[in-house]
């Protein structure tokens, strides 16, 4: 008797255990923020997904390398555990960075959407030019936030449309 005793609260004890690690480690629900620090949050024709820390790997990247020799930044999104292709890429020029300056988007890549790279043939291209508005710049350690709204058409022959909103907010680390 007191061996089963001693049994059933060892299993309720080990059951308890296994749903708080399952919950504490569980994906969340697409669309869900679950923490407000760092994140990218975008819909694709009323679609929302999202990559969100610490579910997901977000970063961003203040490069000193260049794209058409424009320096840039790069916000990135991966999941964990990694998933093919599915990322989020966001690169915008670096020049005059700053809280309420506006960015031009150099490349955009999802995987609802595929990659936008400055109207290159071949890709996505852009109804406009993109602009994204940097709503929180602080200095290495503080965040960078911003957003922007576009129109992309795919390429031919299906040349399908898509209407992307998209906020971010990830913490610098250079």
């Amino acid at each position: 008797m007191k061996k089963n005793a001693i049994l059933r609260i060892s299993l309720i004890i080990s059951v308890g255990l296994c749903c708080f690690v399952f919950y504490s480690c569980n994906k969340k629900t697409p669309g869900t923020v679950l923490s407000p620090d760092e994140y990218i949050n975008y819909t694709v024709n009323g679609i929302a997904y999202n990559f969100t820390m610490p579910m997901d790997s977000v970063m961003v990247n203040d490069s000193l390398e260049t794209i058409s020799f424009i320096p840039y930044n790069e916000v990135i999104g991966n999941r964990i555990p990694n998933v093919a292709n599915d990322f989020a890429r966001i690169a915008y020029t670096q020049t005059g960075i700053a809280q309420g300056s506006f960015q031009q988007l150099n490349i955009f890549y999802t995987l609802q959407t595929g990659a936008y790279i400055n109207n290159i043939s071949g890709y996505l291209t852009a109804v406009n030019q993109v602009m994204i508005k940097i709503t929180e710049y602080g200095a290495v350690g503080q965040f960078i936030a911003g957003n922007f709204t576009a129109t992309f058409t795919g390429p031919p022959p299906g040349n399908t449309p898509y209407i992307v909103i998209c906020d971010f907010r990830v913490k610098r680390k250079m």
